[in-house]
């Protein structure tokens, strides 16, 4: 019987007339074999675990979008909010080229609201150019005060001069309240208001910083 030397990628026949794999040869088929089973199940666990990678930096990229979009929000509140608080006191706005003050007074009350009489408060609010504003509220549980003009009965003293108001409220039922407004001219920092005929003080005198 004649032997040759086996290549490691050949093959011979035998003495049956069949054809006989190297070692090599063989494990080299077992190897392709696999390759091609495996490309026809799918993605391998290594691609599968790639692919799950991807998606969860997808949803971390999108997650920190999110918190930069809520953080910029936060920003442009807080600043909007620190602008209006820096410029809530002293000269607070401008309106038609006239800028306007708090006055930083309190409120002065006068009467009661028992039987016969009427609570009258009054607070200056602000002045804007040349208008001076008051906020008035009027309470009483028994007095009618529809016969009262506030036009004709309230009277502002400053800087020696005594004016009307310009506008006030319109006095009905038991319970007003809204604005009392006075042009004036020049700074003005002590003042005072009289309101006549309301029950029971006759003569209601509010004095701001000293004026009489």
């Amino acid at each position: 019987m004649h032997f040759r030397q086996a290549h490691p990628f050949q093959c011979w026949p035998d003495n049956s007339g069949g054809t006989v794999f190297t070692t090599s040869k063989f494990q080299k088929s077992l190897l392709d074999i696999r390759r091609g089973s495996s490309i026809n199940r799918g993605p391998t666990l290594c691609q599968r675990q790639d692919s799950k990678k991807e998606v969860k930096m997808k949803k971390s990229e999108k997650y920190i979008v999110y918190a930069l979009i809520a953080f910029a929000m936060v920003v442009v509140i807080y600043s909007g909010r620190s602008f209006f608080e820096k410029n809530s006191g002293g000269v607070v706005a401008e309106s038609s080229g006239a800028s306007t003050t708090n006055l930083g007074f309190g409120t002065i009350l006068t009467g009661t609201t028992e039987t016969g009489d009427v609570e009258i408060g009054l607070t200056p609010v602000s002045k804007t150019g040349n208008e001076l504003t008051f906020s008035i509220s009027i309470n009483t549980h028994s007095v009618d005060l529809t016969p009262y003009n506030l036009k004709e009965i309230t009277t502002l003293k400053y800087n020696g001069k005594e004016i009307r108001p310009k506008s006030a409220p319109v006095l009905g039922g038991h319970h007003i309240s809204g604005a009392l407004t006075f042009d004036v001219q020049g700074d003005i920092e002590d003042f005072s208001v009289t309101i006549k005929g309301i029950p029971q003080v006759e003569k209601r005198v509010f004095n701001f910083g000293g004026e009489t």
